[in-house]
C-alpha cells in the first residue's frame, strides 16, 4: 500500500525527474532517466489491478474459504494453523502480490530498453 500510494501521488514528479536525466549530455543519466519513467507509467497503470490478479487466481485475501475446520483440528489448532491457515495466508497476502510485482518489474525492464533507446533488448530475439 505504500508503494502504491507513493506511486499514485508522486508519478508526475517521477517522469518529470526521468525527462531531467534523460536531457543530461553525453548519455549520463538515460539509462536511470528511462528506468523513472517507465517504473512510474508501468506501476501507475498496473498496481490498481492486483485485486483483480488475485481474484483471478482465488488468491483474494477477502474471499478465501479456509472451510469449517474438524473438531479434531479444532482441538490441535497448532496442526490447523500450520496445514491450512498459515500457508492460505503466506500464499495469498505474500508470494502472489510479490509475483505481480515481479511481472509489473518485468514489462518495466522492457519499456525502459525501449525508452532509453538502447540497442540491446533485454530478451535474445533472432528474427533470421
Amino acid at each position: 500500500m505504500v508503494l502504491a500510494f507513493i506511486i499514485n501521488n508522486y508519478y508526475g514528479l517521477f517522469i518529470a525527474l526521468g525527462i531531467g536525466l534523460m536531457s543530461i549530455p553525453f548519455r549520463v543519466g538515460r539509462g536511470i532517466g528511462a528506468s523513472l519513467i517507465s517504473f512510474s507509467i508501468v506501476f501507475e497503470a498496473g498496481l490498481p489491478y492486483l485485486p483483480n490478479f488475485l481474484q483471478g487466481l482465488g488468491m483474494n485475501p477477502l474471499d478465501i474459504e479456509l472451510g469449517m475446520p474438524t473438531s479434531a483440528q479444532l482441538n490441535n489448532a497448532l496442526t490447523y494453523m500450520t496445514t491450512i491457515l498459515i500457508p492460505t495466508a503466506m500464499t495469498s497476502l505474500l508470494i502472489m502480490p510479490l509475483v505481480y510485482l515481479g511481472i509489473l518489474s518485468g514489462l518495466s525492464m522492457g519499456l525502459s530498453y525501449a525508452i532509453g533507446g538502447s540497442q540491446k533488448l533485454p530478451i535474445p530475439v533472432e528474427i533470421f
